[in-house]
């Protein structure tokens, strides 16, 4: 039967990825034929994970105590309209859990390099924007340092998890803009599978940046007489 669930989560696994980068090169593809790039822009911030650990032997859940970290990207903005964006980005981002045991805690950090698209749906009012982000992130484990003694064994190299978050833009007079992004980031596939224990990843993330827009300068949106 595990045998049986774990062909499942590959193959599961192996058709989110497929999608994903079909789904990138379909928007890559479009914007670069449309030879248009909005804007560009810098971030970092802080991120608040926990992970779920699913033992099968005995089959039991346990969620671990939030960990804090860092996060930081840098990203391209495409598509000028009113009320639909592309964002494309890279992005280092720090998971993971404490794990509270008696014999001590545990913590288990993992470091992420992550290619990330976003659909960006926003709507200008007076002083600023807000929007919201829906996407795909494809994840890569660049270090990994886990204390637990339930973690034998490496954390699947290659990953891809959804994202989706809410943000504001400062409307400005110049060419920059000041953000504020909040994300929630959970692995709806395993970050690290072996028997007995699988685990998901889950982060909360909340940054700040600027974004350099080119054109025109924006000014602010009040009404015309």
């Amino acid at each position: 039967m595990h045998s049986f669930a774990l062909i499942h989560e590959q193959k599961v696994i192996s058709k989110m990825k497929k999608i994903f980068f079909i789904f990138c090169l379909f928007f890559h593809v479009y914007f670069c034929s449309a030879q248009f790039v909005n804007g560009f822009g810098l971030m970092g911030g802080v991120s608040y994970g926990n992970e779920k650990f699913a033992f099968s032997k005995p089959s039991a859940i346990e969620h671990k105590k939030y960990l804090f970290g860092f996060n930081g990207n840098a990203f391209v903005e495409f598509l000028n309209t009113d009320y639909v964006r592309w964002i494309t980005e890279f992005q280092y981002n720090e998971k993971g859990s404490v794990d509270k045991q008696p014999t001590g805690n545990y913590t288990n950090k993992l470091q992420y390099g992550c290619f990330n698209n976003y659909l960006k749906i926003r709507k200008e009012l007076y002083s600023i924007i807000p929007y919201i982000l829906l996407g795909l992130r494809a994840e890569y484990v660049i270090n990994q340092h886990t204390t637990s003694p339930a973690i034998t064994d490496k954390f699947t190299s290659v990953h891809a998890s959804p994202a989706v978050a809410a943000g504001i833009e400062f409307v400005s007079y110049s060419n920059i803009t000041f953000l504020m992004e909040a994300f929630y980031n959970p692995d709806i596939a395993y970050a690290y599978q072996t028997e007995p224990l699988n685990i998901y990843n889950k982060n909360f993330e909340f940054r700040v940046g600027l974004k350099y827009s080119f054109g025109q300068r924006q000014t602010c949106n009040m009404p015309r007489a």
